[in-house]
């Protein structure tokens, strides 16, 4: 009994002891502002995300409205980051708030949705004004490729606009985001 008595009362015990207590507490503590940390680092990337998003968008915008076409380079620049989104899209289960989470997620979305109907509007006007420039000008067939072609890129356009649509609801996507 007195064996037992001494390693109740001996320092070691309470030390051991003690040091799993603090341990587990700091466990506790260490979970609880990881979370924190994981939320507002979910918010930063979307954020930042949806930001780089809409000054492409706005970019694309200007360089077609001074040179009248649509450059190929920002659309790939929207799909890395649409790509760097779908690397990251788990994290978003972080996002508290089920409405802003599917707000943000129906961004991105809709951002590749009209990035894809641009490279297929391009794509096929591309193809339309090869016909066209392979026919002799001034014939039928060639004003009716050349309407084919124009129709496609009046498609792109539309897409376009629709992406420049998107990317002015920034505002209200990043206030439900980061309420």
């Amino acid at each position: 009994m007195d064996q037992f008595l001494n390693i109740v009362f001996s320092e070691y015990l309470w030390g051991v002891l003690t040091g799993v207590g603090l341990t587990y507490l700091g466990a506790q503590l260490n979970q609880k502002y990881f979370k924190i940390s994981q939320v507002n680092t979910v918010n930063i990337f979307c954020d930042d995300s949806i930001n780089n998003i809409c000054e492409y968008i706005q970019s694309l915008d200007d360089h077609r409205d001074r040179a009248r076409v649509i450059d190929r380079n920002f659309i790939d620049l929207l799909e890395v980051e649409i790509s760097i989104y779908g690397r990251n899209r788990e994290h978003l289960i972080h996002i508290k708030d089920k409405q802003a989470r599917k707000n943000v997620r129906d961004f991105y979305t809709n951002v590749m949705i009209q990035v894809v109907k641009i490279k297929e509007a391009l794509s096929l006007f591309s193809e339309a004004s090869k016909f066209r420039n392979a026919c002799q000008n001034g014939s039928e067939e060639y004003v009716r490729h050349n309407e084919n072609a124009l129709a496609f890129l009046g498609d792109a356009h539309t897409a376009c606009d629709r992406l420049v649509r998107l990317a002015n609801q920034k505002n209200e996507l990043l206030n439900d985001l980061n309420n």
